[in-house]
């Protein structure tokens, strides 16, 4: 048996032992320095970027979801040509593949050998969307066919 007495619902809650308090100086809890201090992050000015981030990261980023993520590089990097070029290639690019993708959609609902273009098409857009990952990670510049020539007018 414990020695806690009943509960009477006529007391005051009881209160749990009060701690010491931390010595000055100590952080909350949770929120320890990192070795050496807080440091500020770099500006992101400097680098030529709208964006504070890694360059290879923000290019292969705009392959990431296809002409998605291209779309949003576009609106929101201003200042960096090689990312906007990035971008661009991969809106045209995946954006063209996309569309054409629909109309052999619906052409293939109709006429049923060209599915086997739509299947085609689709193993393509795996395939190239892979490589540009790949590729532009290991901090190659790929230039599509007709895709690179609008991107580099566009950027």
């Amino acid at each position: 048996m414990s020695n806690t007495p009943p509960y009477d619902p006529s007391q005051p809650p009881q209160q749990p032992p009060a701690y010491p308090p931390p010595p000055p100086g100590t952080p909350p809890p949770g929120q320890y320095p990192p070795p050496g201090g807080y440091q500020q992050p770099p500006p992101a000015g400097p680098t030529g970027q709208s964006v504070a981030m890694d360059l290879r990261t923000e290019k292969t980023l705009c392959y990431a979801l296809t002409w998605v993520t291209g779309l949003i590089f576009i609106l929101i990097e201003k200042e960096n040509k090689e990312v906007r070029f990035h971008a661009w290639q991969s809106l045209i690019f995946f954006g063209g593949l996309n569309i054409a993708l629909v109309v052999v959609g619906f052409l293939g609902s109709t006429i049923g050998f060209i599915g086997i273009i739509g299947f085609a098409l689709n193993i393509g857009y795996i395939v190239a969307w892979i490589v540009m990952l790949i590729q532009t990670y290991q901090g190659n510049t790929v230039r599509l066919p007709i895709a690179a020539d609008i991107a580099s007018q566009q950027s």
